[in-house]
This record gives C-alpha cells, structure tokens and sequence, in this order.
C-alpha cells in the first residue's frame, strides 16, 4: 500500500471516498450490453411475464444500460429507449402490466428510460427491485 495512504488516518479515508461519490453522483457510472430481454411487469411488482415472439422467443430490444449512483453507493441500473421503441414495447404489454427491461433472468426490476431527439429523458413506469431476491427470473 503507498505511504500516503498508509499514514493518513481512517476518517481522511472516508472523506476522501465520499468525495469520489460526491463527484460521482449523477453522473453515469457506465455503460453495458446494448441488448435487454423484455418483460412484462405489474406496477407493484406482485405479477409479470417474459414478453415472447411468434415464435416463443424471448423478445429482446436494442438500446443502452445505463448505471447511476443515487445515494450511499447504491447504484441503480435503467435502460435507454428511444420513443418509437417504448410506444412498440408498451403495445405489447397488457393494460395492467407495463414493459420492463433484463440483462438476464437474474438481474434486479427496472424500467426503461425514453430518450428523445432533444436529449430530454423520460422514465417509463414501472416497478423497480429493492432487495437482491426481488428479481424476475426466466
């Protein structure tokens, strides 16, 4: 471990990763996997069903994973849409339920963000995860 860091104290420590999260916060983290699942989701978050093709398929959509730090170190994961794709994938879903983005069958309820062409963005609704074994699972 470097020197400087081995004699500064615990609590400078502390202020300095704060700081790091204080930078960090709203600003995107990063960026994965341009592909999401769909998946059809209850507000509350009680009912849903993966979204299939004709052929029973799970359907997929293009767009951007996208990560934020909200408070504390915890980060939240949505995935950024564009207008068109959000009206199709909203068609899909029943009255009820609302379309739902999934990197896997593991990942955490999230909801999808619209991006429109003037860069304003827009949350769809839905249900997100608050606990680890709050998730869909295929």
């Amino acid at each position: 471990m470097p020197r400087y860091i081995r004699n500064n104290s615990p609590k400078l420590y502390m202020k300095m990763k704060k700081a790091i999260l204080f930078i960090l916060l709203g600003f995107p983290i990063f960026s994965k996997a341009s592909m999401a699942y769909v998946y059809c989701g209850a507000l509350d978050g009680r009912n849903w069903y993966w979204l299939k093709d004709e052929t029973g398929n799970y359907r997929t959509t293009t767009g951007e994973w996208k990560s934020y730090v909200i408070h504390d170190g915890v980060m939240r994961d949505y995935f950024v849409i564009n207008p068109t794709t959000a009206a199709t994938l909203s068609g899909l879903c029943p009255k009820e339920f609302v379309p739902q983005p999934a990197d896997s069958g593991m990942s955490g309820w999230t909801t999808f963000i619209i991006k429109f062409p003037n860069g304003n963005l827009i949350p769809l609704a839905g249900y997100v995860s608050r606990a680890l074994d709050d998730r869909p699972r295929m």
